[in-house]
């Protein structure tokens, strides 16, 4: 075997070893294209919902806060929800009564 022959079959070794890495960097990259697009599909619609739902919160918060400090609602608030001291005195003994209920209830479910 002359040294051209030598040199033939080692560019020729040489040419397959590329052709099959050139082969499997493909099949990689096409893997990778893929898995890189579904990791960008996914985080651009989780950035969304989390827009979305801060824009709405945001939004939600301001309007109760708007809502809140009208003037109306406060005297309406005033008006409707008395004072401690001017609660009467079956206000306070039904909210006993409903205290002792749940309790008795709780009793009873232990007895079955």
């Amino acid at each position: 075997m002359s040294y051209a022959e030598f040199l033939d079959i080692m560019l020729t070794a040489l040419g397959v070893i590329l052709t099959a890495l050139a082969v499997i960097i493909a099949i990689v990259g096409i893997v990778g294209y893929k898995e890189i697009r579904k990791a960008a599909i996914d985080a651009s619609v989780r950035a969304s919902i989390d827009a979305s739902v801060d824009a709405s919160v945001d939004a939600s918060v301001g309007e109760v806060r708007k809502f809140l400090q009208m003037s109306q609602v406060t005297k309406f608030m005033d008006k409707a929800l008395p004072e401690e001291e001017e609660r009467s005195p079956i206000g306070a003994q039904a909210e006993a009564m409903e205290v002792t209920r749940d309790d008795d209830s709780e009793a009873d479910i232990d007895k079955r």
